[in-house]
């Protein structure tokens, strides 16, 4: 038995877990999610270990760049 069928409303996509579970979640938010933890930089580098909620914070080192995006800031090296 994979569980139960939920019908999410559009815009939303349907998550299952193991033992039945399932929720709707929304497809922006996870799109939002996915290229937030795995942020990329402009110049094929790969960024740094430092994450942040705002470059505002200055947290990165002098040789990098601070990217905002939506939700965080990571560091990119120059």
């Amino acid at each position: 038995n994979s569980g139960p069928e939920i019908k999410c409303p559009s815009g939303y996509k349907c998550n299952s877990y193991p033992f039945g579970h399932a929720i709707c979640c929304n497809i922006k938010k996870i799109y939002l999610k996915n290229t937030e933890n795995k942020p990329k930089c402009k110049n094929g580098k790969n960024p740094s270990w430092y994450y942040g909620k705002s470059c505002e914070d200055e947290f990165c080192t002098k040789e990098e760049e601070c990217i905002q995006l939506e939700i965080f800031a990571h560091c990119c090296p120059k």
